[in-house]
């Protein structure tokens, strides 16, 4: 990632993410799709769909959470 302009200090996956929230006082954790949202009207803004519906980054991670 550093080679194509996306220096990262840490990674996390599908499960250490929901776990590291859930320590940190979050609920309502969930992995999600990149269209996917419990915010209302989220695709209408683009932020990770284009305008035609695909997924921008579709390596990325996705996930919702709500402090507790």
């Amino acid at each position: 990632f550093r080679v194509s302009g996306e220096a990262h200090r840490w990674m996390y996956d599908r499960y250490s993410l929901p776990l590291l929230l859930e320590r940190t006082g979050f609920d309502r954790i969930e992995v999600l799709a990149a269209d996917s949202s419990n915010v209302l009207g989220f695709n209408s803004y683009f932020l990770d769909i284009n305008p035609d519906r695909t997924v921008r980054k579709p390596d990325s991670l996705y996930v919702e959470a709500r402090k507790a």
